[in-house]
């Protein structure tokens, strides 16, 4: 981990951890949003840097629940069952 001259390496560490588990959860929940909205592509982008920040169990678990909804998604677009976003 890159060091931080203004905090010891244990507490840097456990702060950058924290806060790479907040990005992601950020990020997921942004995802939810974008797709609600209708842009999966920038759905699909949130949840990918989700997981690059912060591969927990949690962060798999929503992670995968959305690509779920966002395969759905674009599914429905496919067969016609829904307008995009921007018709």
């Amino acid at each position: 981990m890159k060091q931080h001259p203004y905090l010891p390496n244990e507490c840097a560490e456990r702060l950058s951890k924290t806060a790479l588990k907040n990005y992601a959860f950020f990020a997921l929940n942004t995802a939810n949003e974008f797709l609600n909205s209708g842009d999966s592509y920038a759905a699909k982008n949130q949840v990918r840097e989700a997981l690059q920040c912060y591969s927990s169990l949690g962060v798999i678990s929503s992670s995968l629940k959305l690509a779920i909804k966002i395969l759905l998604f674009k599914v429905l677009l496919k067969v016609g069952w829904m307008q995009p976003a921007n018709s």
